[in-house]
């Protein structure tokens, strides 16, 4: 069988496409990925979201007769994809996708899309991430919508590291950024959106005890709303700002310096997918995460960290000192092993796409 992958330019797609070619060759087949990296067409396509971003990737999958075309990270534009199956009601590889329900959840508009493009007879497999899997309960929107249930299925998040790479010493890892020994850490790393809630966090740490420190590593470049972290977080005495990309084999230092990993995100990212608790209880730390679904049903299941009221500046605050007054009992209390269990492994989700 012939494979084709489309792959963005994100490091996690890659390292996905790289997992899952290595299964699909030891199963027999051959794998040709497509990176967009390599295409500068496509690469403007993808960052600016141009209608035609897809064109070249489903082209190349026919010309070189694949049997399946796979787009390896969550669907960025699913009503462009479908615009192209529309007006190719011939094409020959069949399609397999990634998505999320975060924007069914918010519009009735990209759930109709959504269900229209999984009920394309040229779409073979549409795979629904979600750190709860099968437990999720599909958004009012989607059930509205009713698509084909039969071609899709829920997996786990996926996770591209070992666990034991988040093993380090966090003393010589906070020596590392310089980050003092008596403080207790929070963690924010990704990018600085507003639907992330950096702004929140921000307000929050004006408020807290003198011994908490709030370590920061992003790129300042991703920014989506009039915010500049550097005259917001350069002048506050309690944030250590690092602004730089973190490879991925730097990952264990970063989260091994801090004590808690903490997500301040919008209610825009209910039913929305998250690296952080996986490389958190990778590295054995609870993380503070605001009462959105599915982050909060798996946050308390697994006693992950305490939640707090979205949005709202004081119950973060509240937070963060909860967790600082009760780290030990936090920790003897957390289920992060069990938690770990329920991710898809680059095998199984490459065994999923073709099965």
């Amino acid at each position: 069988m012939k494979i084709a992958t489309y792959t963005s330019h994100d490091i996690m797609s890659k390292k996905s496409t790289a997992g899952m070619k290595q299964r699909w060759e030891e199963m027999g087949h051959t794998v040709y990925p497509y990176h967009i990296d390599s295409n500068p067409v496509d690469l403007f396509c993808f960052n600016t979201k141009h209608y035609q971003m897809y064109t070249n990737a489903l082209n190349k999958a026919e010309e070189i007769g694949a049997d399946i075309i796979f787009f390896d990270n969550l669907l960025n534009c699913p009503e462009y994809l479908l615009a192209e199956l529309e007006v190719r009601p011939n094409y020959k590889p069949k399609v397999a996708f990634l998505f999320a329900m975060r924007e069914s959840y918010k519009s009735l508009a990209r759930a109709n899309v959504l269900g229209k493009l999984v009920n394309m007879p040229q779409v073979k497999v549409a795979l629904i991430e979600s750190a709860i899997g099968k437990e999720l309960d599909p958004p009012d929107n989607w059930k509205q919508i009713n698509p084909k249930m039969d071609k899709c299925r829920y997996i786990f998040d996926r996770i591209n590291e070992d666990p034991i790479e988040f093993k380090k010493d966090k003393l010589l890892a906070r020596i590392k950024y310089g980050i003092p020994n008596d403080k207790f850490v929070l963690l924010f790393f990704g990018r600085l959106t507003f639907s992330k809630g950096i702004d929140v966090l921000a307000k929050a740490m004006e408020k807290v005890d003198d011994d908490v420190l709030l370590f920061i590593t992003a790129r300042s470049f991703f920014l989506d709303f009039d915010f500049d972290p550097h005259t917001v977080f350069d002048k506050m005495r309690n944030v250590k700002f690092v602004d730089r990309l973190i490879e991925n084999d730097e990952l264990g230092d970063v989260y091994s310096s801090c004590d808690a990993a903490v997500i301040p995100y919008r209610w825009t990212y209910t039913y929305g997918t998250s690296g952080i608790p996986f490389q958190a209880a990778m590295a054995d730390r609870p993380f503070i995460s605001p009462d959105i679904y599915p982050i909060s049903a798996f946050t308390q299941k697994f006693r992950l960290g305490p939640t707090f009221i979205r949005e709202d500046v004081d119950s973060l605050v509240e937070a963060i000192h909860y967790t600082k007054n009760n780290y030990n009992n936090i920790i003897k209390s957390a289920r992060f092993k069990e938690f770990l269990k329920d991710t898809t492994t680059l095998k199984e989700l490459a065994e999923m796409v073709i099965e």
